[in-house]
């Protein structure tokens, strides 16, 4: 399976994010899509999703709207905190078209960690959640986040930082990310004059 450029791009920004040696997301998930669909002859795709305090982040390699109408069953397949994400609920959740394609996967999987096969989750992740677009990408935090660097360089405290940018969205009628993408462009770009004329 073809990783897509955007997802490609959000999964380089997750690699440097977790700043830990020799950990190649993007790698790891292209082998993580390899072997599910040779396991799997109805494999459809997968989700990433991040839950944390600083917000919740999905990546998903489900672009075609034609194969997401055929999904029929999915696998919840929860990761443990590591040192390098230790306040982080991470999920891998795999799609299939055929019904019941994860069962067997699903009780391998759990025999060779060691958890229950409940901790597995069988289909929990059908119906809207599959069709609706990720709210969020790693790309869209990032934005975020310069906007928020930006209120704080002028002298906000990061909880008025948050009120600000959320005031600023509510004027424009958009969301945070849309909000921090106006707030960077309004900004001079370096090697502008920004001093006015005295003369």
């Amino acid at each position: 399976m073809r990783i897509a450029s955007a997802l490609a791009a959000d999964l380089a920004l997750l690699t440097d994010a977790l700043d830990s040696d020799g950990v190649d997301v993007a790698a790891t998930l292209t082998l993580l899509t390899s072997d599910v669909a040779a396991a799997i002859s109805s494999y459809a795709g997968l989700s990433l999703r991040l839950r944390s305090s600083e917000g919740d982040v999905e990546l998903t390699t489900l672009t075609d709207d034609e194969v997401v109408a055929r999904i029929v069953t999915s696998m919840r397949i929860p990761i443990e905190p590591t040192a390098s994400a230790p306040r982080s609920d991470v999920l891998i959740v795999l799609y299939a078209t055929t019904p019941g394609a994860f069962v067997d996967l699903a009780a391998d999987l759990a025999w060779l960690t060691g958890c229950a096969l409940g901790d597995v989750g069988l289909d929990l992740d059908l119906g809207t959640s599959v069709h609706a677009r990720p709210a969020s990408s790693l790309r869209n935090g990032s934005t975020v986040d310069q906007a928020l660097g930006v209120l704080l360089a002028r002298g906000l405290s990061p909880e008025q930082a948050t009120v600000e940018l959320d005031a600023l969205a509510q004027v424009s009628g958009s969301d945070r990310y849309a909000a921090a993408l106006e707030l960077l462009a309004a900004l001079p770009c370096p090697g502008d004059d920004v001093t006015s004329d005295s003369r």
